[in-house]
């Protein structure tokens, strides 16, 4: 009977103590939260002033309170609010697609909570400026299909950065500097840019997920240190002058689903790994001077295969004895 009252007891201590739980969560959902973080209004003001869009699509950044609740919001704003200070920051801008013009300000820096940046799909131009790399709590930076110029050494510095996708611009730098330094990357789209030079041998980014230097014009050998990325899912690095072998111990990459290296100088043998790969879907390899017997497990996984312009890649013999590489694509 003890045992029983016991166990009731708690049973309504613990009910008393979730419901008041909820109940002051409920309440500090209703507390107002009447005014921005002034440096952040600042700062969306000066970004204001940079861009120009022949449509209006600023017109809503009016007043003071960027982060009110309803109509008044500022278009592409989100914001993390601070019920204790009943203050709000802004963490979040997505104008991506407005068709907006200008240059970023150098007082992007000055947003110290913002965790994702978004201006893909506009005309912006201009560098980036070195102020970007005061930004610690930005996670995602996408700023794809502008007409950006200049060096990219102004994001070195950004420690949590997860997502960077400067696809489409008009960048250059080293882009060694920028992969050592930002050990946090899970998603890197580079592509069609102006980068030049070799990638370090040694990259540790183990949360690599998606890795995209395709269309540049680097050269040297494939980075060996990519085995360490066991999360990786598509590897492109297409169109450069990549030479040198296939590293094999990318043979251990079982998350790879995508592996594009065509239009390159790469030559050797096919890693015949890659054929087991649990989850490779394709894998294209065209227009460069691999060699060798491409064995036939290629042709029995259901691998996508891209294998032309490979002269002397077989993936049979004819009947003379000669390498036959007809065959470029298996669905």
């Amino acid at each position: 009977m003890m045992k029983h009252r016991r166990n009731s007891t708690w049973k309504c201590g613990w009910m008393f103590f979730a419901a008041t739980v909820l109940s002051a969560l409920t309440l500090a959902q209703c507390i107002p939260v009447n005014r921005t973080f002034t440096t952040d209004v600042i700062t969306l003001n000066q970004l204001k002033s940079s861009f120009q869009s022949s449509v209006g699509a600023l017109s809503s950044w009016k007043g003071w309170h960027p982060c009110a609740e309803g109509p008044a919001r500022w278009r592409g704003i989100g914001c993390l609010k601070d019920l204790k200070k009943r203050v709000a920051y802004v963490d979040k801008i997505d104008l991506r697609g407005l068709g907006l013009q200008g240059t970023i300000p150098r007082a992007i820096g000055n947003f110290k909570n913002l965790r994702s940046l978004d201006l893909s799909n506009n005309s912006l131009s201009g560098k980036l400026p070195l102020e970007m790399a005061k930004m610690m709590s930005l996670k995602t930076l996408i700023l794809d299909n502008n007409q950006f110029t200049g060096n990219v050494r102004g994001l070195i510095g950004i420690p949590n950065l997860k997502i960077l996708s400067l696809a489409n611009n008009q960048l250059f730098g080293r882009l060694r500097d920028v992969l050592l330094d930002l050990v946090m990357l899970e998603h890197v789209v580079l592509s069609r840019n102006n980068f030049k030079g070799v990638l370090p041998r040694s990259i540790h980014l183990r949360n690599l997920k998606v890795f995209d230097l395709s269309h540049n014009q680097l050269f040297g050998n494939l980075p060996f240190g990519l085995r360490r990325s066991k999360q990786l899912q598509k590897l492109d690095l297409s169109f450069n002058n990549f030479t040198g072998v296939i590293p094999p111990i990318w043979g251990s990459l079982k998350s790879l689903q995508q592996l594009e290296l065509q239009n390159n100088k790469l030559s050797g043998p096919v890693p015949p790994q890659f054929a087991y790969l649990p989850k490779l879907k394709e894998l294209f390899l065209m227009n460069n001077n691999f060699s060798g017997m491409l064995g036939r497990a290629f042709l029995t996984q259901g691998i996508v295969l891209g294998i032309s312009g490979n002269r002397y890649l077989c993936t049979d013999f004819d009947s003379n004895g000669r390498c036959d590489a007809r065959l470029t694509t298996r669905p």
